[in-house]
């Protein structure tokens, strides 16, 4: 369960929808947008990581498949 404190909707710009929410363990941030623009976020990722989903993406891309990324983070107060 969890409370919707702030959001920004997609858009073209930005290639991003993002999301703040309340938990009962704390606050999530949540990313989802186009790949090119969460991957480069994931700061946890090593660089091999990131070539190595981003052939993934190009390969299901190439399939005919949409990709949509999502990433979350835990923040403080």
């Amino acid at each position: 369960h969890y409370t919707l404190l702030k959001e920004s909707p997609f858009t073209p710009q930005t290639r991003q929808s993002m999301a703040l929410v309340q938990q009962e363990q704390g606050y999530t941030l949540i990313l989802k947008g186009s790949p090119e623009v969460v991957i480069p976020k994931c700061t946890f990722l090593s660089d091999q990581e990131k070539q190595e989903i981003t052939a993934w993406i190009d390969a299901e891309e190439d399939k005919g498949n949409r990709i949509i990324a999502i990433a979350t983070k835990n923040v403080s107060d």
